[in-house]
């Protein structure tokens, strides 16, 4: 087990809030992918319930490796995962699907895009155990 999941994922899994740092390559993804998908496990999160995580990347590429790295640790979860990034021409399809996903792994612009021109955007049930997490790019 790498550093920061030692380090973070007890705290998450109490449903702590936590701020980690990490070189690429240290472990920081499924050090909040983990609990991410164990919370909504336990609280049997279903299609039903709506979104109950944002991760919000500071970059479409980032997002897309999130993405990658959830699809492969969630396989055997039932929870729905969508990727809202820009530069993709297929955002009408998007809106249609968006208030059916329980994981939602976007860049803050699309984010704040489909916020303003969604009709019937949801996030009203975004409650716990839901999470919100932010994610910086690493300096240097």
């Amino acid at each position: 087990m790498t550093d920061i999941r030692r380090a973070s994922l007890p705290h998450a899994l109490c449903g702590r809030d936590v701020l980690g740092a990490g070189k690429t390559g240290s472990g920081k993804t499924l050090a909040f992918i983990i609990p991410v998908l164990e919370k909504l496990y336990r609280a049997r999160w279903g299609p039903e319930d709506g979104v109950g995580c944002i991760i919000i990347s500071p970059t479409r590429e980032l997002a897309d490796q999130i993405f990658d790295v959830l699809k492969i640790v969630g396989k055997h979860h039932a929870f729905s995962a969508g990727l809202l990034i820009g530069g993709r021409k297929d955002i009408d399809t998007e809106k249609q699907h968006e208030n059916e996903l329980n994981i939602l792994i976007c860049t803050a612009g699309r984010l704040f895009q489909h916020m303003d021109e969604t009709v019937n955007f949801e996030y009203s049930q975004l409650q716990w155990p839901s999470f919100v997490i932010l994610w910086k790019l690493e300096e240097g």
